[in-house]
């Protein structure tokens, strides 16, 4: 919530957008931040874990390294015999879906219970209708939770939507690789106020012809004198 309350604008750019703020600093709309590259990794192997095996063994050789001999035999060449040793090799490896089950376990200890949420009058309608897919706000918490146990990584954005009914507030959730990059940092103050967010929003979009192609873009959210040019 940090950072929709310190935001003050938001625009959708592309991925050739260049960030230029108040201070003259500029960067490059796909630019990531330094802690964002030093934790990928782990959030990566949270991830995957809690995925259980097909996604650990789809990684190849970054979980389950070929042996010398195998390296030897030619593996990383199709139609070696290297690679047909290691192809089998990896065939036969398990990987238990422990991590999955304590998230689960978790989880359900901690809503054996129903939680208690009190709303204003007016945004009583948000409790059994909080997102853009209709969620409640009970499965947002449950959302929080199991992201919290997975990889410790969520942002919340608190947005506005427009329906048949009118205008609703809605929270959007944005997972650990979807918050790219930021800045809380003031080379004039001494703080720590968050000025800057930039959230990846790339996805397959359907287009005219009914295919689906990637789409590279990005929401930025910053203080005013921030712009997108």
């Amino acid at each position: 919530m940090l950072y929709s309350q310190q935001a003050t604008g938001s625009q959708v750019a592309q991925q050739q957008g260049i960030i230029d703020n108040d201070q003259g600093d500029k960067m490059a709309i796909s630019s990531v931040h330094p802690y964002y590259s030093a934790m990928f990794s782990k959030w990566e192997l949270g991830i995957d874990s809690y995925d259980g095996g097909d996604a650990i063994k789809n990684k190849g050789t970054e979980y389950l390294p070929a042996t010398s001999g195998m390296i030897a035999d030619g593996q990383g060449n199709n139609n070696t015999l290297g690679q047909k040793s290691y192809d089998a090799y990896k065939m036969r490896a398990v990987y238990p879906s422990i991590y999955k089950e304590a998230v689960e376990a978790a989880i359900g200890i901690m809503h054996r219970e129903p939680p208690i949420i009190k709303l204003p009058k007016k945004m009583q309608d948000m409790e059994t209708n909080a997102t853009l897919l209709n969620e409640s706000l009970e499965l947002v918490l449950r959302n929080i939770n199991t992201q919290q146990l997975k990889t410790g990584r969520l942002g919340l954005l608190a947005d506005l939507k427009k329906d048949k009914g009118g205008i609703r507030p809605v929270i959007v959730q944005y997972n650990e690789k979807a918050i790219c990059n930021w800045d809380d940092t003031n080379k004039d103050e001494d703080d720590v106020d968050v000025r800057l967010v930039v959230l990846n929003e790339s996805g397959y979009e359907m287009d005219s012809e009914l295919s689906w192609e990637y789409v590279n873009k990005y929401r930025v959210l910053g203080l005013v004198g921030l712009k997108v040019i």
